[in-house]
């Protein structure tokens, strides 16, 4: 059974759950199209209207490194590795050319009817060129959900800040939580996703100065950030989610 759910603010319109369990969830669709640009390469793709039939989410996806203006960690761009060198996360977002989206432990990535260990390098060169040839897009993220299970552990004392979490569930749909206004330390953030939602994976999204959020419904496109679009200059890249109302 395909599911959309689209919350804002405290108020959540869901199919087949309530509202109060997932009430900061912001997307959640088993049929949405993901998309990631790279800025600022592909900025002017973001003038595209938002189809009236459908609810569309863009946020800022990886974390963006200062001194060579890209994301961190492994990048790949519709095939192309970019910045074929994972950072220590464990958390990989995969956008296929058709737009199906998962999200995967770097250990342990399925493609293309294979299994790539991204530690290792001979594992990793061939899942590079599986890539290529599929013209997959990439990008990498603390890893808070693996296998329905947390992956990080409370730490005391640590700083707490508004956060937005991008999950996949066990039918494979693709969410994005946000506890907006509140804020968490990430472990608590994960703790309250996996309780009131139960994903199978999660990654942790920018946030702080790097906080894009624009959500369209029906035409319509209002901000859920800190950034408006003015502020895009400091951006690398932005993952799109879109859901058509009759799938």
């Amino acid at each position: 059974m395909r599911r959309f759910l689209l919350a804002i603010g405290l108020l959540a319109l869901s199919l087949g759950a309530s509202p109060s369990a997932m009430a900061e969830t912001l997307f959640l669709s088993d049929a949405a199209q993901a998309e990631v640009f790279f800025l600022p390469e592909e900025a002017s793709r973001l003038a595209d209207p938002a189809p009236s039939d459908a609810t569309r989410l863009r946020i800022t996806g990886a974390y963006s490194s200062g001194d060579r203006f890209a994301p961190e960690g492994m990048v790949i761009r519709h095939g192309r590795p970019t910045h074929p060198w994972p950072q220590g996360w464990d958390g990989l977002f995969i956008v296929e050319r058709s737009g199906r989206a998962s999200i995967h432990d770097m250990a342990r990535v399925a493609l293309g009817g294979g299994v790539f260990n991204l530690r290792e390098r001979a594992s990793r060169e061939s899942f590079l060129a599986r890539a290529a040839i599929d013209r997959i897009s990439v990008i990498q993220s603390h890893l808070l959900i693996r296998n329905g299970l947390l992956d990080l552990r409370r730490i005391e004392g640590a700083r707490t800040f508004r956060r937005r979490i991008l999950f996949q569930t066990d039918d494979g749909g693709i969410g994005v939580y946000d506890t907006s206004p509140r804020a968490l330390t990430l472990y608590d953030a994960a703790l309250e996703l996996q309780r009131q939602v139960g994903p199978v994976m999660a990654l942790n999204l920018d946030m702080g100065a790097y906080d894009f959020c624009e959500l369209s419904t029906a035409g319509e496109t209002r901000s859920c950030g800190l950034l408006s679009r003015d502020g895009l200059g400091k951006l690398t890249n932005i993952v799109q989610l879109t859901a058509r109302s009759g799938d």
